[in-house]
């Protein structure tokens, strides 16, 4: 009785030993609660696998047995040291502490590619201070280089070389090239797909493979999409395009007219997608009126009831935040507001359109309109923000900035759109 006792025992011990090992395996590593200090974090939102540009929404709350001293949140480098103006302290008392506090303090969106820790970390009344979550996160980044392009207009029959590399800060799984209709399906006969095992591809290894000079008169779009080991994807190119056909392009030489310039494009389009109904979705809503003057159109979509409920899905994946690169937007931080305007400036008078941050003085928030023009007398050396005209989501029509209670942004941003 007194040997299988025992037996019964070590057997009980064994499985409790096996237990407690799985658990540290599988338990996440991304968060602590820790019994010898008290403290712990809840509901916590953690950065995976970011794109470069996008923002990310920090809250969560660091809980404690004892009051809390300090609170400290933010990114840091590989080395797990802490990055400048990118981590922040907050005092505190309570027993429960907000991160979101951190939220327009810690700006995702300003981390250039690569790998990088978040980490929140906190002290308690008694002195004793804790790591409460480490989590590692990459942002991501997928550019074209020397890309070539056909034309707006290209002859039936013509052809059409292309050049140019994918590059990425982590390795690609697929890289698509080829051509879709105006709808964005692609052709069949005209695409390229392959795996390059690698962060680079050779645009020009499917050359060969595509033949421009077959296809009938109409419309389309050259495009190439890539994505990388983590899911992040892009399309680098996305040109529209017309085969023995096609509208003519709007100031092509790129030259700064004196008598002022606006573009052209089908208004009751615009109206069709309206004004931002409530505050937060102006980005966005910049990025449709973009999408309608660059692609002639923007048609909503049968599953959806408004532009607001596409927009806050396919645009914000369920927020109000703007995700450019879900409308082959690419965005650009400046230090100044007037290198900012200089680039908005150039890229208006090429004929495309660009979406600009600013400040609202009448409700104190960050605001985005969409350039479509500029005023008389505009130059590249007196270009500001009052120089512009454009269609502000505040409103859903086309606004002088002159006659707008706006001012510079204190983080000037200006979003380019292939």
């Amino acid at each position: 009785m007194y040997s299988k006792f025992h037996s019964k025992q070590k057997n009980i011990v064994a499985l409790v030993i096996a237990f407690c090992l799985v658990g540290a395996i599988f338990m996440p590593q991304s968060s602590f609660a820790s019994d010898r200090t008290g403290m712990r974090v809840t509901s916590i939102n953690l950065p995976k696998h970011q794109y470069i540009g996008k923002g990310f929404w920090v809250k969560g709350y660091v809980k404690s047995d004892y009051k809390l001293a300090k609170v400290r949140c933010g990114i840091m480098n590989t080395k797990k040291k802490w990055i400048s103006g990118m981590n922040f302290i907050k005092n505190t008392s309570s027993k429960s502490f907000d991160l979101e506090y951190f939220d327009s303090k810690i700006i995702f969106g300003k981390l250039k590619a690569g790998t990088y820790y978040y980490r929140v970390w906190a002290r308690n009344s008694n002195g004793q201070s804790e790591n409460l979550v480490t989590r590692k996160f990459t942002v991501s980044q997928i550019k074209g280089s020397g890309t070539t392009k056909p034309g707006s207009k290209i002859a039936k029959g013509k052809s059409v070389s292309l050049r140019g590399y994918v590059k990425s800060k982590f390795k690609l799984s697929r890289v698509k090239v080829g051509i879709t209709d105006n709808s964005g399906k692609w052709k069949s006969g005209f695409v390229v797909t392959t795996n390059p095992k690698s962060r680079n591809y050779n645009i020009e290894n499917a050359d060969t493979s595509i033949k421009f000079g077959k296809l009938a008169k109409g419309t389309y779009r050259y495009k190439v999409y890539a994505k990388d080991t983590y899911g992040k994807s892009k399309y680098v190119v996305n040109k529209k395009f017309t085969v023995g056909g096609g509208a003519k392009s709007q100031n092509t030489n790129g030259s700064i007219k004196k008598g002022g310039f606006r573009l052209k494009y089908n208004g009751s389009v615009i109206s069709a997608i309206g004004k931002q109904p409530v505050s937060g979705p102006c980005g966005q809503y910049g990025m449709a009126y973009s999408r309608a003057i660059l692609d002639g159109s923007f048609p909503l979509k049968k599953k959806y009831k408004s532009y607001y409920k596409q927009l806050y899905w396919e645009y914000g994946l369920g927020s109000h935040y703007a995700y450019w690169y879900k409308a082959d937007g690419s965005p650009v931080w400046y230090s100044t507001a007037k290198s900012c305007y200089k680039a908005a400036l150039s890229e208006v008078a090429s004929g495309k359109p660009c979406v600009i941050n600013l400040h609202n003085k009448s409700t104190g928030n960050n605001h985005f309109v969409t350039v479509i023009g500029y005023v008389p007398g505009t130059t590249k050396s007196n270009v500001s923000l009052k120089s512009f005209i454009a269609i502000d989501p505040g409103y859903g029509v086309v606004k002088y900035l002159r006659d707008m209670n706006y001012r510079n942004s204190g983080n000037p941003e200006c979003v380019f759109f292939d």
